[in-house]
């Protein structure tokens, strides 16, 4: 490695040669030294390790890009001549023109479904939704969403005819929020290949609009943290937060307060999705808190202690089955055969209407497929968990 110069007062002299992935400088002009990204760096027999540091490109200098912490807004020049009494991280990667003569147009993304491993009403809440806590588990059934930047507005095309094209789709409300923020005139077109039913319970339309925010961000050059999108997905939906991460988590509040869990899932899971439409405004207007909600929710919370499948079904349940049920009782039937057909568990997703048995075994899955599929005539999915959101990425 080629050491760099320092001349004081002036700005660090750089060439292609020098390969330094960060450095330190602590603006009272004085150099510490330099590291790895993943190697610990020593000042005064003191190991600071060096932070993980998701920077933004501020200036180029001598063929390097140059990264500073976001919150740090002075270009190059700026930084080396400001006496601030900190400490920070500075990064040069090499620069890809490449990249630079290639913007991103278009962009293809999945868009995977989600089920409810148990939903706990906690109380309704003052802005008119509820508290609750619930377990969120990816599945690898998902809609295929194409994007294409265009001159203006926002133009939806999908497979489904059942599903709305104008502002009452998640994923126009989402680019909409997406480009007030970003300051942007330009608009994308979306088109929808859906396999996630409509109505279902299974979070696609929320789906969808977590997918939207990831695109946009891409296609618009990543303006936004992971941080900043997730606020915005607050403001479209519930469930809209969970699908920026994925996996497995534990949602409390509305839903959009998440803690990831550290849990990879071997199941097999048949999803039956009978052709019945629930709205999720009517099931929570119309559910009653338990009497006892604390019991509830100390065994609710006992699946924590000890993330195991065999204490889902001593564990977990969904409130909302009762009043679902109650009006559609096929679908407490079908839950039934699940459990019939050898499921370790089986619940209803989210307020409905779809059901889904989870198997330890392939072949008693897929037995218990044919019979909803074949002999039941309903429409039918066999799934595999979802380990986390890095799933998402353009194909």
């Amino acid at each position: 490695m080629r050491p760099f110069s320092y001349s004081q007062p002036g700005p660090i002299s750089l060439s292609p040669q020098t390969i330094i992935p960060c450095f330190y400088y602590d603006f009272a002009k004085r150099f510490h030294g330099s590291s790895s990204n993943d190697k610990p760096f020593v000042i005064n027999s003191d190991p600071r390790p060096v932070p993980r540091v998701r920077g933004i490109p501020q200036t180029e200098k001598n063929g390097f890009n140059l990264f500073i912490q976001k919150d740090f807004d002075y270009i190059y020049d700026k930084v080396i001549k400001s006496a601030v009494s900190r400490c920070w991280c500075i990064h040069l990667h090499p620069v890809q023109p490449v990249e630079k003569t290639m913007p991103m147009n278009s962009l293809t993304l999945p868009s995977y479904a989600k089920i409810n491993l148990g939903l706990l009403l906690r109380g309704k809440r003052d802005d008119g939704f509820h508290d609750i806590e619930t377990i969120f588990q990816q599945v690898d059934l998902h809609d295929r969403l194409i994007f294409r930047k265009i001159p203006t507005g926002i133009r939806i095309r999908s497979t489904d005819a059942r599903l709305p094209l104008d502002g009452r789709n998640l994923v126009f409300r989402a680019f909409d929020r997406f480009r007030d923020k970003v300051g942007s005139s330009e608009g994308l077109e979306v088109h929808i290949e859906k396999c996630i039913p409509v109505g279902s319970g299974l979070g696609g339309g929320s789906s969808n609009a977590a997918v939207t925010l990831v695109a946009s961000n891409r296609l618009w050059g990543e303006p936004f943290t992971r941080h900043d999108l997730h606020e915005i997905a607050v403001e479209i939906g519930s469930d809209t937060p969970f699908f920026l991460m994925g996996g497995t988590a534990r949602g409390q509040g509305r839903g959009e307060i998440l803690t990831p869990l550290d849990w990879a899932p071997d199941w097999w899971i048949v999803l039956v999705c009978p052709d019945i439409e629930v709205s999720t405004a009517w099931a929570y207007r119309h559910s009653k808190i338990p009497l006892t909600k604390d019991e509830k929710f100390t065994k609710f919370s006992s699946i924590f202690n000890r993330m195991q499948s065999s204490a889902l079904s001593s564990s977990l349940h969904n409130d909302l089955e009762g009043v679902v049920f109650k009006r559609h009782p096929t679908l407490q039937e079908i839950k039934e055969c699940l459990y019939a057909r050898d499921a370790f568990y089986a619940s209803m997703s989210g307020s409905g209407s779809s059901i889904f048995g989870l198997f330890s075994e392939q072949e008693t899955a897929e037995e218990a497929k044919s019979f909803f599929g074949i002999q039941k005539k309903m429409t039918v999915h066999l799934c595999r968990p979802v380990s986390s959101s890095a799933d998402t990425s353009s194909g």
